[in-house]
């Protein structure tokens, strides 16, 4: 019988000691946590075109955040319309141990529409940083950097009208630059020896640069469209 309890007692006794483990570990997990400090290079980005794709829009810099003890923490880029808390961000995730992070005008302008601004209309964004270094610990923020933007409107469209589809420019079907370089593609079905024009807008007009092509005998070579 005292065999028996002796037995318990030290189960007990271990059981105890393990938990006592566990609320120790926890404690340390938690600590103190501090985000990082975000800066940016600039506080505008705007005024900027397709021919300056390529200029570097905006770098940021981050100061790791800190904790009570030695971690590694993951790093989040996030973007969000000013005034909506980060309800639904933008996140681009850094590499470890990256604190700088460049964006040129195409790049960075891409991510302003996937936020949701509307093109060639003068906003603000709210940007962070979150860091996170394990599921089981909440995540912490730096502070918030305000920029104010205008997003560029790269997507162009053409329109081609032709005898396929009775010259009705109404009813033209769209061709897409989805960056605006001047390259446009799209899926066309032509009947036999079609003749087509390529418009700026749905309508014939009269404007420089309205349409691109040519009716005359002497336009000998179709892989080149001239202003009609």
């Amino acid at each position: 019988m005292k065999t028996i309890v002796n037995k318990l007692l030290v189960l007990t006794f271990f059981s105890v000691a393990l938990l006592g483990c566990k609320k120790d570990e926890l404690k340390t997990m938690v600590g103190t946590s501090k985000g990082g400090q975000l800066s940016s290079s600039t506080q505008t980005v705007a005024g900027y075109t397709f021919a300056t794709k390529d200029a570097n829009a905006v770098t940021f810099t981050l100061t790791n955040a800190e904790y009570s003890f030695k971690a590694a923490s993951t790093n989040t880029l996030q973007i969000a319309k000013t005034g909506t808390s980060f309800a639904t961000p933008t996140e681009f995730a850094l590499s470890t141990n990256q604190t700088t992070k460049s964006y040129t005008v195409l790049e960075f302008n891409n991510l302003l529409l996937a936020a949701g601004l509307t093109p060639d209309v003068a906003s603000t964004v709210d940007v962070r940083v979150k860091s996170t270094i394990s599921g089981a610990v909440s995540a912490v923020y730096s502070n918030v950097v305000v920029l104010d933007v205008t997003p560029l409107a790269l997507a162009q469209n053409v329109y081609l009208a032709g005898s396929y589809q009775g010259w009705d420019p109404t009813t033209a079907d769209t061709l897409i630059s989805p960056i605006g370089d001047g390259i446009f593609s799209g899926i066309v079905l032509f009947n036999n020896n079609s003749e087509f024009k390529l418009l700026r807008q749905k309508t014939w007009g009269s404007a420089p640069g309205q349409q691109y092509g040519a009716a005359s005998a002497a336009f000998a070579n179709p892989a080149t469209l001239v202003i009609d």
